[in-house]
C-alpha cells in the first residue's frame, strides 16, 4: 500500500495493489483497521489509484504523498493528498512534493512531514533526495541528501530523529537523520539485509525506545523480526 498511519488509535491503509488472476492492479481504496473491534471499515477512496507512496499522520490528520500512480499523468507521481477522518474527505489542493519518492520512506517529527529516497526519475533510479512538508504553510523545502540513493526502506521516528532501515542494494544500511543539525549519520547495520520491510517505533514500559523492523524481501520473502536500540 501506500503505508499506515496511526489516528485515534487505528490504522488507515490506502491505496496499494490487488491481485488477480492476471496480474496485479492499483488500488484507490481507503481502509480503517480498529484493534479494539478487529475490524476493518471501508472509507472514502483516494483521488486516484496508487501506491508504494509514502504516508505520515499530522494532527489528527492522514497525509499521503503518491508513489506510483496508474491514472496520473505520469507513472510516478508527485502529488500529496490529505484524508480528514473527521469528515471522511480527501484534499486534493495541496502542494505537491518537489521529487518523486515512490518506494521511499518518511515519519512526522514536531508537526512536520518528512519524506526520503524511492524512485527518483521515470527511468527508475534510486534518489538521495530528502523533502519536508510543513502543513501550517503548505509549504515544502529540500533539506540536506542522504549518504546514498535509498529505495524500499522502511521509515520510523525515535528521538525526534528520522531512522531508513534496509532498502536498495545496500540493504543493511541504518540512517538517522537530525533535523536540528540537518545531517545523516550512518548507525549500526541491519542484522538480515533486505527490502520492502515494515518499521515502527515504539518506546518500552521502562522509557527505552525501540525499533522493530519485520519481513521484507531480498532473493526471496523474509520472516526476519529484528530490534534496534537507538
Amino acid at each position: 500500500s501506500n503505508g499506515v498511519g496511526v489516528i485515534g488509535g487505528k490504522l488507515y491503509l490506502s491505496g496499494g495493489l490487488t491481485e488477480h488472476g492476471d496480474g496485479a492492479e492499483a488500488d484507490n481504496t481507503l481502509v480503517v483497521y480498529d484493534p479494539v473491534l478487529d475490524a476493518f471499515t471501508l472509507k472514502a477512496n483516494m483521488p486516484r489509484h496508487t501506491y508504494d507512496g509514502v504516508t505520515g499522520v499530522v494532527g489528527g490528520k492522514l497525509y499521503v504523498v503518491v508513489g506510483f500512480c496508474s491514472d496520473c499523468t505520469h507513472a510516478t507521481d508527485r502529488r500529496l493528498y490529505r484524508y480528514d477522518p473527521t469528515t471522511n474527505t480527501w484534499n486534493t489542493s495541496l502542494s505537491w512534493a518537489p521529487h518523486p519518492h515512490a518506494l521511499g520512506a518518511g515519519g512526522v517529527i514536531r508537526g512536520k512531514f518528512y519524506v526520503a529516497g524511492g524512485v527518483g526519475d521515470a527511468n527508475g533510479n534510486p534518489s538521495n533526495t530528502l523533502d519536508v512538508y510543513d502543513p501550517a504553510t503548505n509549504t515544502w523545502k529540500t533539506l540536506a541528501p542522504l549518504p546514498f540513493p535509498v529505495i524500499a526502506a522502511a521509515g520510523a521516528v525515535i528521538q525526534n530523529q528520522l531512522y531508513l532501515i534496509g532498502g536498495g542494494h545496500r540493504g543493511r544500511s541504518v540512517l538517522a537523520y537530525d533535523p536540528v543539525t540537518n545531517t545523516w549519520k550512518q548507525k549500526n547495520a541491519l542484522p538480515t539485509g533486505r527490502i520492502n520491510l515494515a518499521a515502527a517505533s515504539f518506546v518500552t514500559p521502562s522509557g527505552n525506545p525501540k525499533i522493530l523492523a519485520v519481513g521484507g524481501r531480498g532473493s526471496q520473502a523474509y520472516t526476519a523480526n529484528e530490534l534496534y536500540t537507538p
